[in-house]
């Protein structure tokens, strides 16, 4: 089953989200900048909560409240008070519109909001900490400082079930049904940074018996949870369940653990990775399908509910809150920067963006549930605003298109897990794992040799043409094998670890590349005898062939010591005599360990437009005269370029960082399209040029469409792919990806 995949880039999503968007957005005259449809006076700013028919706003300031038209923007009642006027701790509007409460002090009080007035009142006998509807808004849940939850009769005020906790209740929440409740205890912010006992955390409960359903450890004897500072120096932490009821999730130090509100067994534990910082929220999508995390140092995180991460945009400041629309379509974020506003929640593109304010940022924003109208409310200015949202976000959402249909063929265990790369022809694929390679029928999955045992760790692996030859590269050297014979023709000894190897598309030649080494040697791949020398400014780190063999085109590092932060060259050599045509020096290149230099360049199809990606930007330009074609701008785009891909037709290319993966026109740099995706390693285009096969951190290895960003095909659940470790056949046939000590081969359905 397919996942959409949420590039939710701002606000979900969890990178650095939507640099176009943003950045036109930012170069928008001022006149053309969005203007709110309406400004609600106090009580406001604090709280905004639409009904769920749309036709209501409550809005929160201080200590009291007040319900409007949402259409009109006109006051429903006067401002909501409490007889002893105190900060109100909690509000909330029924889905009808026909009732809202309001929670300050010892008590909890039930308005009705046609007549303005109080219908009923409950107290606890020490302070109220949260308060919410149940269901359709006939029952109240609250919890307090008493050590009990209740839930009440929302018209009489009567108490019909009390929970009773170990320590005061922070935090109460009901299953959308009211058949479960979670209960989070109170304690000091000192409390919550030492590892306590999950069950002093919170506790799942039976609604209907009032029994308590114990709940699984964490995994890794984690027991600390995300911490959201309330005034006085109290927390709270995030939980949220699935609408029907029979998930719960609770955010935690180390990530998001979800669990089974039937058993209490845990499903899932959603890893926050290398993303530092606590969820201030989280929420499932209408359809139980995604769920997103907003933390308070910027960070919006999406997981697919399988458990598969699919994004982790970052902005400047930190995200308060991430909520989605009513149907799950769109995504609205308050920012303390400029990331406050509307997302389309399947292509990531920004929908509306609500000018900031960094004297006083929102404290909360809500979506109508027709996705047409955003509240934000501004504590500072103890006001909400309302914002129009355009339908179509500037832009007609991308269509579905026809995806190419994969299944998995064959899993190729032992000799596996680092590489996997296709013969010229797609017919045979080699892997590689440890000390050892192997080649296979890609067709059957079935051995066609015996193990190749390089004589220590393999980084890279490839076969000729017709998978006559193989070679095997790890360490200093690299070893060349007749796979008819099923031995080694020669091996070169390099005096630094080896950086590229690569056949010509021939086969008849081999050029490979080691680091520290200036000269580049091309060599006959039957006998190993040197054809060419090729010397370079400094050290010779990446090589490939044009598709007709006639160039080569190789990077180099330029003078100074390993590591620096400096000039670099990028070379085009006429692969026959050795003759350089043409030199492009490469400023700010940054110098990347382990594989990531064999992945700074490109070579469109044709031959003719390479690209090379240094510390900030990625260039195209073209071979035969050093012209520079387009330049992109990846760091405002999400991050520093690691890697690069040309399509099949050379029109478009594909620059990836640590957390996202953009799309550009070769006509004119134009940002096409961003895909919001976590740990990105490699990429290769099918021939169709609209989908590309991604490696990726976290489950989110697959095939993506690069109009929607759906996934359309997925690898298995937990897989983990090395880099590189990216295979595809030439006629797109079949792919493969290694990871954890197999490899994975998909093939097209027939």
């Amino acid at each position: 089953m397919s996942r959409t995949f949420l590039s939710l880039a701002v606000p979900l999503l969890l990178a650095r989200c939507l640099a176009a968007a943003q950045a036109s957005a930012a170069d928008a005259p001022p006149a053309e900048r969005p203007q709110p449809l309406a400004k609600l006076a106090a009580p406001s700013g604090t709280a905004v909560e639409f009904s769920r028919d749309g036709k209501f706003l409550l809005t929160v300031g201080g200590d009291s409240a007040r319900v409007w038209d949402a259409r009109t923007f006109e006051p429903v009642t006067p401002p909501l008070v409490h007889a002893k006027p105190a900060t109100f701790v909690s509000a909330a509007i029924s889905g009808d519109g026909r009732l809202a409460l309001t929670a300050a002090g010892e008590e909890v009080c039930v308005w009705d909001v046609a007549t303005g007035k109080i219908m009923s009142t409950m107290r606890h006998a020490g302070g109220v900490h949260s308060a919410s509807f149940v269901g359709d808004g006939t029952k109240v849940l609250t919890a307090g400082e008493d050590g009990t939850a209740g839930v009440w009769d929302a018209a009489t005020g009567e108490r019909t079930l009390s929970l009773r906790c170990p320590q005061p209740v922070q935090s109460a929440h009901a299953s959308p049904g009211g058949r479960r409740i979670f209960t989070t205890r109170r304690e000091t912010n000192e409390q919550i940074l030492r590892f306590v006992p999950w069950r002093g955390v919170g506790q799942l409960w039976d609604a209907t018996t009032g029994k308590e359903i114990e709940l699984n450890e964490l995994p890794n004897g984690e027991h600390r949870a995300a911490a959201v500072n309330l005034p006085g120096g109290r927390s709270t932490r995030p939980v949220a369940f699935r609408r029907d009821g029979r998930v719960v999730a609770v955010a935690f130090a180390a990530g998001i653990a979800e669990y089974d509100t039937t058993t209490g067994k845990l499903r899932e534990f959603f890893d926050v990775g290398e993303v530092e910082g606590t969820s201030r929220t989280i929420e499932y999508s209408p359809d139980g399908l995604w769920i997103v995390a907003a933390t308070g140092n910027g960070f919006v995180q999406v997981w697919a509910a399988t458990g598969r991460h699919l994004a982790c945009p970052k902005f400047g400041r930190g995200v308060t809150s991430a909520t989605f629309s009513a149907d799950g379509r769109r995504v609205a974020t308050a920012s303390q920067g400029d990331a406050t506003g509307v997302w389309d929640a399947h292509t990531g593109r920004r929908v509306l963006e609500v000018p900031a304010d960094k004297d006083d940022p929102p404290t909360q924003v809500a979506l109508s549930p027709d996705r047409t109208r955003l509240a934000v409310g501004r504590a500072g200015k103890s006001e909400t605003t309302l914002w129009a949202v355009p339908p179509d976000g500037g832009g007609a959402v991308a269509e579905r298109r026809a995806a190419p249909s994969y299944q998995s063929a064959h899993v190729l265990k032992g000799t596996s897990g680092k590489v996997a790369a296709f013969s010229g022809d797609g017919a045979r694929l080699i892997t590689a794992g440890g000390q050892r390679a192997r080649v296979w029928d890609a067709a059957t999955g079935q051995p066609l040799s015996e193990p190749l045992d390089h004589g220590g760790e393999i980084v890279h692996a490839g076969l000729d043409r017709d998978g006559a030859r193989a070679y095997t590269a790890g360490g200093t050297r690299v070893r060349v094998w007749d796979m008819r014979r099923g031995r080694e023709l020669f091996s070169v000894e390099h005096a630094g670890a080896v950086r590229s190897a690569e056949f010509s598309p021939d086969g008849g030649r081999i050029v490979t590349a080691a680091n520290g080494e200036k000269t580049m040697r091309v060599r006959d791949a039957g006998t190993g005898e040197v054809l060419l020398s090729l010397e370079h400014p400094g050290a010779a780190y990446f090589a490939r062939f044009t598709l007709d063999g006639s160039k080569l085109f190789t990077l180099a590092q330029g003078d100074g010591p390993e590591g620096h932060l400096g000039a670099g060259s990028a070379l085009v050599w006429d692969a026959r005599t050795g003759k350089e045509l043409r030199r492009r020096v490469i400023d700010d290149w940054l110098h990347q360990d382990g594989d990531h230099w064999t992945r700074s360049a490109a070579l469109s199809p044709d031959g003719k437009k390479a690209a090379t990606c240094f510390f900030r930007d990625a260039v195209v330009w073209e071979i035969e005269t050093g012209k520079t074609l387009v330049s992109m701008d990846t760091i405002d785009a999400g991050g520093g370029t690691t890697g690069l891909a040309f399509s099949p037709d050379g029109q478009q290319v594909l620059t990836l960082d640590a957390s996202c993966a953009n799309l550009w026109s070769t006509k004119d740099g134009e940002l096409l399209f961003k895909l919001n995706l976590f740990g990105v390693r490699d990429a290769a285009f099918l021939p169709d040029g609209k989908h590309v096969l991604l490696t990726a951190d976290l489950g989110n290895t697959g095939v993506y469409d690069l109009a929607t960003g759906e996934c359309v095909v997925e690898a298995p659940a937990g897989f983990v792919p090395n880099a590189p470790a990216i295979g595809l056949s030439p006629d797109g046939k079949r792919f493969a990806v290694s990871g954890a000590g197999q490899t994975i081969v998909w093939e097209r359905a027939k």
